[in-house]
């Protein structure tokens, strides 16, 4: 943790004085990459002026020539990419990664043994639910650690009567990712373990009887950084539920952005 207000502003200098000029060079690309498009589209007047809009860059033309970027300097296809990420094989390459990385075991509860689960085990909220028991391997110790649930669909915060659900990009189908978790895991004063849940909710296309569910990268790359968050949590042994999971909260995201990398 930072130790003086100095510290942090002389910290925050640094960063501004070696940041600066990289942003400068990759603002004036993308300056440049909106009169290159501009010109393509012939918005010119008579005289074959470019408008004085394309020596503006505005603030919400960032994301649309970041990814015109993609395109015209990467050839990056959004289709062509997505064709290799269905929703399934993307979350079985998510938990075999997982796996060979922290020697983790993901088991499915199915609806039989779920049947069979008394009120001290956890619950679902919707059948499509994926619920995942997670162990250690048998090289480690074989142990118990939690679970995981994965929800995928239209998370219910974004749910607005007023939206007009035949429209795709509207608020409804927002392309949102979330962690959050349910139960830290502690030791009761009985001397037990309580074992931690975690759960994730995606906005992620589904598969449909005739259509795979195929992931944009964005889709791709919050598929390996949100279940980081549940990894982070699942894994943490602490006597105490307080200091269960991400505790220093400068430190939260860095597991996550290390796995979606």
């Amino acid at each position: 943790m930072a130790e003086s207000t100095d510290f942090v502003d002389a910290f925050l200098k640094d960063i501004k004085e070696k940041l600066t000029p990289i942003a400068k060079l990759e603002l004036d690309a993308l300056l440049n990459l909106k009169r290159a498009h501009i010109g393509s589209t012939k918005s010119t007047d008579n005289s074959g002026v470019v408008p004085e809009e394309a020596g503006t860059f505005r603030f919400w033309d960032f994301s649309y020539y970041s990814n015109l970027t993609k395109v015209w300097t990467h050839s990056f296809d959004v289709k062509k990419f997505s064709e290799y990420f269905s929703l399934e094989r993307s979350l079985e390459g998510m938990m075999s990664t997982f796996s060979r990385l922290f020697g983790l075991q993901f088991c499915k509860i199915t609806a039989d043994p779920f049947s069979k689960f008394g009120p001290e085990h956890v619950m679902t909220w919707h059948p499509d639910e994926i619920v995942l028991s997670i162990w250690e391997d048998a090289i480690n110790s074989g142990d118990f650690l939690g679970y995981f649930m994965i929800y995928i669909g239209v998370s219910w915060m974004f749910l607005n009567c007023a939206v007009d659900p035949a429209i795709p990009d509207s608020p409804l189908y927002s392309n949102h990712a979330g962690y959050y978790n349910l139960r830290p895991g502690f030791i009761s004063l009985s001397g037990e373990r309580q074992y931690p849940a975690s759960a994730l909710f995606m906005n992620l296309p589904k598969p449909l009887s005739n259509m795979l569910g195929l992931l944009k990268h964005n889709d791709a790359r919050s598929l390996f950084h949100e279940p980081g968050h549940a990894i982070h949590n699942q894994t943490t042994r602490t006597r105490y539920a307080i200091f269960h999971g991400t505790t220093a909260r400068d430190f939260g995201g860095i597991p996550s952005i290390k796995l979606e990398n």
